[in-house]
């Protein structure tokens, strides 16, 4: 039997120096292509990417085909939760939800739970689960670093 895991459920959470609202849009499909790079959703239904429950997409992010449905979008509440497929691979839910933490700062969670339907997805759950923590660190500077350059967002351009 593997030792690689069929399932992991991880929870993430991080600080950005915004209010909360702000930071709650760089987490729709859209938002996210202002921090990641060679992020680009292709919208199936609504194909305008409209955001709701509902929204069907497609990323090919990382080189791997991913199929995304956004199963809970309540804004008032700054919460949005995907449906995320690797066919082939693995499949599970993604929530990330932001507070306000402070005068202008944002406390986010994140939480992954995923499952493998494949040797390939156990193997690359168990990379996941050993760079889970890194990952969340990385979203935070990548995050810090778009808005520091971005004059919409408070920071300066270059």
């Amino acid at each position: 039997m593997s030792a690689d895991p069929v399932h992991l459920d991880r929870i993430g959470t991080f600080r950005l120096p915004m209010a909360a609202p702000v930071a709650f849009e760089l987490f729709t499909p859209e938002g996210e292509r202002r921090w990641i790079p060679g992020w680009s959703p292709g919208y199936l239904h609504p194909t305008d990417g409209a955001v709701g429950e509902g929204l069907v997409f497609r990323t090919g992010h990382e080189g791997e085909l991913v199929h995304w449905l956004v199963t809970r979008y309540l804004p008032c509440q700054l919460s949005i939760e995907y449906c995320r497929i690797a066919e082939g691979s693995r499949l599970g839910t993604v929530a990330v939800t932001c507070r306000p933490a402070g005068v202008s700062d944002t406390e986010v969670n994140v939480r992954y739970r995923m499952t493998a339907t494949s040797g390939a997805g156990r193997s690359a759950l168990a990379q996941f689960a050993s760079g889970f923590e890194q990952m969340m660190v990385g979203w935070r500077e990548a995050i810090v670093a778009s808005i520091a350059t971005d004059p919409a967002r408070g920071g300066a351009s270059r």
